[in-house]
């Protein structure tokens, strides 16, 4: 009786199966850095949302008959990848009169990231209630 005593893989198994492992490695790395950029994305839109909606509250504290445009720059900075950041958003307020007791609070919050130049626009109404 003859018996097969082939044990373990050839050199064409092994080579197939480290090149099936590469392209999946290498697929894995391409997506990396763009989740990065995306969760840089989403920080700086948060960051914009937080200052407008500050900016909106500094309006509001001065009062119906003392709310005015306004217009600035916050700075943020922190660490990415180990590495010092600022990043700067530019916001301007505008305010409009809706009506004798209503006026539209606009902020434009402006930025510039990897994608060119980012923009958020918040509004609110403020109601006259001293009335």
């Amino acid at each position: 009786m003859k018996r097969n005593m082939r044990r373990g893989a050839t050199l064409m198994e092994c080579l197939v199966s480290i090149f099936i492992i590469c392209i999946a490695v290498f697929s894995v790395m391409k997506i990396i850095p763009v989740t990065g950029r995306a969760a840089t994305q989403t920080d700086n839109r948060i960051n914009a949302a937080y200052y407008a909606k500050s900016v909106i509250d500094d309006v509001r504290k001065a009062g119906f008959a003392k709310a005015a445009a306004t217009s600035g720059t916050f700075v943020y900075s922190g660490l990415n990848d180990g590495k010092p950041f600022t990043q700067s958003f530019s916001y301007k307020a505008d305010i409009s009169l809706q009506d004798t007791d209503k006026k539209l609070i606009t902020v434009t919050m402006t930025w510039t990231e990897s994608g060119g130049g980012k923009r958020l626009v918040l509004q609110t109404i403020m109601v006259d209630t001293s009335k």
